[in-house]
């Protein structure tokens, strides 16, 4: 029931629920904490249920645990809203329950996303440096990640190791990293991405950069 109310965006009966159970096992308590996870209304209030309910998960006596989907939910709640503590704070706790996370492509994956995305940027390196296996999705967030935060150069840094490394660049990360460049004046980079973006038939895209695209034609003095 608690699952239903959260998959129907009625958080508040899916907590009345929850609140009036006498007991509560590990099925109901990562219900309840995804059903909080996944609400578009009212996201950052329902972050910090999330987290309050994460924290009295934690002093339960019953020994309840979050289940994989629910920690990756969570972290990628805190990285959509930006919520540092929250995702900190279940980075603590996987920490204690999965030895070496990083270690683990969607762990790895999903905490360089939430400190890339909450601008902990030196947290997110130190993570993605430690992962064994990395995918698109990873060299893409960490290479929009510094790319977004005004560090466009070692971004472009790290869109040729991705290259080094046999994964090719996606629209995604050559779109962020072609707006970065283009904010910070770094024209000769820019242009290189451009043409990047070219010869892998990503300008299709072109009303997603077209603003960028202006913007580096007036730092060209065009």
């Amino acid at each position: 029931m608690i699952h239903c109310y959260g998959s129907n965006m009625d958080v508040v009966l899916g907590r009345k629920v929850f609140d009036e159970m006498p007991m509560r096992n590990n099925v109901t308590w990562n219900a309840m904490i995804t059903g909080y996870c996944s609400q578009s209304k009212k996201a950052k209030d329902c972050a910090l249920g999330a987290l309050l309910l994460f924290q009295d998960m934690l002093v339960d006596v019953c020994g309840v645990k979050l289940t994989d989907t629910t920690m990756v939910c969570f972290l990628s709640t805190s990285s959509q809203l930006g919520v540092l503590e929250s995702g900190a704070c279940v980075h603590g706790y996987i920490e204690q329950t999965i030895y070496m996370p990083e270690n683990d492509l969607f762990f790895g994956t999903g905490l360089v996303d939430m400190y890339s995305k909450c601008g902990c940027l030196d947290s997110a390196l130190s993570i993605f440096r430690c992962m064994r296996d990395k995918n698109v999705l990873t060299w893409t967030i960490m290479v929009t990640g510094l790319a977004i935060h005004g560090r466009g150069k070692e971004a472009i840094r790290f869109l040729d190791l991705m290259r080094v490394c046999g994964v090719k660049p996606n629209a995604v990360a050559l779109t962020s990293l072609f707006s970065a460049c283009c904010h910070a004046g770094l024209i000769e980079e820019g242009l290189g991405v451009f043409d990047n973006m070219k010869s892998n038939g990503i300008l299709s895209l072109i009303y997603n950069i077209m603003d960028a695209w202006l913007i580096f034609l007036a730092g060209l003095g065009t």
